[in-house]
């Protein structure tokens, strides 16, 4: 029907927005869950939530009352480009979770990237299997603007469409710094000494070519 291809429609657009999705529906009186992200489909048996009468309601995230190390009124460039913060200058709702996470990042390697800073005229960091690069434009923000420390980002990935992605947001930023190959991390061959290394759950055996270059 019309409504069905409408809404069909409707979730395809709002798909891409999203790091992740689960998507919760009944047929023929079974339930099941649509469960996606940038990486693979799976599809689950949920009988137990529909049988009750009640979907079940998300859980929400919210903001930390505590210092940001990224905070959005001196990083709006780069967290808007990335989607986490709107045009009002606020952190999307449903952003939120992502940029409490990435902050979290930060404040953990903070000492690490200062130990660094102190060691080396230029920060070179690689990133393997680096997806939609998330962490690398942040730190990225972080090292140059809060460390005031210049630093060079690599990021691999075999997926072309999250290398195309990452090349237009550091095109559209001018982080002219940051380059992003489309290559099998196994089969890279660096041109120069990394000081940094960050790999996060890379699938199949992308996590031990990382531990072993």
């Amino acid at each position: 029907t019309q409504e069905k291809k409408a809404f069909c429609e409707f979730i395809r657009e709002q798909i891409p927005l999203f790091d992740s999705m689960e998507f919760m529906y009944k047929e023929r009186g079974k339930g099941y869950a649509v469960i996606a992200d940038d990486k693979r489909v799976s599809i689950k048996s949920v009988d137990n939530i529909f049988s009750s009468g009640k979907m079940p309601v998300a859980a929400s995230s919210t903001l930390s009352k505590r210092e940001y190390f990224v905070r959005p009124d001196k990083a709006a460039p780069v967290l808007e480009t990335l989607g986490i913060l709107s045009k009002n200058g606020k952190v999307r709702n449903d952003m939120i979770r992502k940029y409490n996470q990435i902050d979290h990042f930060v404040e953990l390697l903070d000492p690490l990237l200062r130990e660094l800073a102190s060691g080396t005229d230029t920060i070179n960091v690689i990133d393997m299997g680096c997806g939609k690069s998330y962490l690398d434009f942040v730190l990225n923000f972080y090292i140059r603007e809060v460390l005031g420390k210049r630093c060079h980002f690599t990021g691999l990935d075999i997926n072309p469409i999250v290398i195309e992605d990452s090349r237009k947001m550091a095109a559209k930023l001018k982080y002219n710094n940051m380059q992003f190959i489309e290559t099998d991390i196994g089969s890279f061959l660096p041109k120069k000494r990394y000081d940094l290394l960050l790999t996060l759950h890379a699938c199949d055996t992308a996590t031990d070519k990382a531990l072993s270059f």
